[in-house]
This record gives structure tokens, C-alpha cells and sequence, in this order.
């Protein structure tokens, strides 16, 4: 007996037809919460290493919840940064030569321009506009001061973004997987292994390790 199109929808009840289809179960499972060592990274995703096991993680955390610490040399700081320092006076220029500074991201805490510390001094945040020689000109809140620093400044960065992110970081992720490899990460804090030089002086240290290797 040939069925047709009709009659196999009046069947379908008796056949199961009718039944919703239920996907299996997934368990959700959180992420492990463990320190791990970056080993690539290409937006939105991170390639970390935990214990023998490695993760692809995809990064879907707001701003407020990426962390990224680092210090860095002096010749690392380009215009477009945001700077913080105290000690300054009213101007937001500073007399002696800078000890320490921060590159930061603006948040709900951090604003920008020249605020009074209470003791005399007052608190800088501000752009960093231009670098001639030894002099930092950083715009404040549309307030032009003139920075320099000491040869041996501590710089710390403290920033939002993970652009500056390198293989051999350290890692914590909180997040959430399906499937053991593979996982969302919601918040991420990521600490430097080594400090941040410039990229010209990185260059030209790689060209003098081959040279070296090569005897010549």
C-alpha cells in the first residue's frame, strides 16, 4: 500500500512523529579557576596552558572585567597613553624628575585632569601628547603640563585591553565550557611575565642574538 503525504501526518501520532525533538543534555561546567600560562592570543581568543592541558578561550568579558598589569621602560610610552603621577604642583608639571608613573584606562574612578592630594600637591591624569628628548608634554583635562623622568623610573601599567598581552603571561579566566578545551571566559586578569620594552629595541636585541649564533 503506497502512503501518502496525508496519511503520514495522520499516522505521525502513532509513529512518534509528533513528539518535540529534545536535544541531549549539555552539562555547563565552570571554567577552572587556576593560573595559566598564554601561549597565543588572537582576538577575542586566548590560547592557554593549564597544567598538560591546553584551552582555547574566547574572550566575551566588558571592559570592567579585563585586567591587564605590566611595568615597562621609559622608551616604551608612545602619544595616545593615558598617564597618572602625583607630586605635581597646581600646573600639573612636576619639579624634580618623575620616580614613578602608571599608564592607565579611563573607568569610572579615573578621570581626567589636575586634582589637589591635600598636601601640597596635586594628582595628575592626563594624555600623553608629545616626547621631545627628555620631556613628556601630557594634555590634563585641555591643561598642557611638562613632565621628565628619572633614568630609572618605575613605570606600571594598569590597563583594561589586552593589547599588550604576550606568550609566556600569566592568566586567570572565570568563565564557563561544554566541552574540555574550549571555554568562554567572562572575566580575565592577565599579569606580564617580562617588562615591556620598546619595539625597536626588542629588534635590534633578536638581530645581535643571530649574529652572535652565526659567529660573524
Amino acid at each position: 500500500m503506497r502512503v501518502t503525504g496525508v496519511a503520514l501526518l495522520l499516522l505521525a501520532p502513532a509513529i512518534g512523529l509528533s513528539e518535540p525533538f529534545r536535544a541531549p543534555p549539555f552539562k555547563k561546567r565552570q571554567f577552572p579557576n587556576a593560573k595559566a600560562s598564554l601561549l597565543g592570543i588572537e582576538a577575542p581568543f586566548l590560547q592557554l596552558e593549564i597544567g598538560q592541558t591546553q584551552w582555547i578561550v574566547k574572550v566575551e568579558a566588558e571592559p570592567e572585567n579585563i585586567s591587564y598589569t605590566a611595568t615597562a621602560s621609559k622608551d616604551w610610552l608612545r602619544p595616545g597613553m593615558l598617564l597618572r603621577y602625583t607630586g605635581a604642583d597646581e600646573k600639573g608639571n612636576h619639579k624634580e624628575p618623575l620616580t614613578e608613573l602608571t599608564v592607565f584606562s579611563l573607568r569610572p574612578e579615573y578621570g581626567l585632569g589636575i586634582m589637589d592630594d591635600g598636601d601640597g600637591t596635586f594628582f595628575v591624569a592626563g594624555v600623553l601628547r608629545s616626547v621631545k628628548k627628555d620631556r613628556f608634554f601630557v594634555n590634563a583635562g585641555g591643561r598642557k603640563t611638562r613632565i621628565q623622568l628619572a633614568e630609572d623610573v618605575t613605570i606600571y601599567v594598569d590597563v583594561n585591553t589586552l593589547e599588550f598581552a604576550q606568550p609566556g603571561d600569566q592568566v586567570e579566566v572565570n568563565g564557563w565550557y561544554f566541552q574540555e578545551g574550549k571555554a568562554v571566559g567572562n572575566k580575565i586578569s592577565v599579569t606580564a611575565s617580562e617588562r615591556l620594552e620598546a619595539q625597536g629595541k626588542k629588534r635590534k636585541k633578536s638581530r645581535r642574538r643571530r649574529k652572535d649564533s652565526s659567529g660573524k
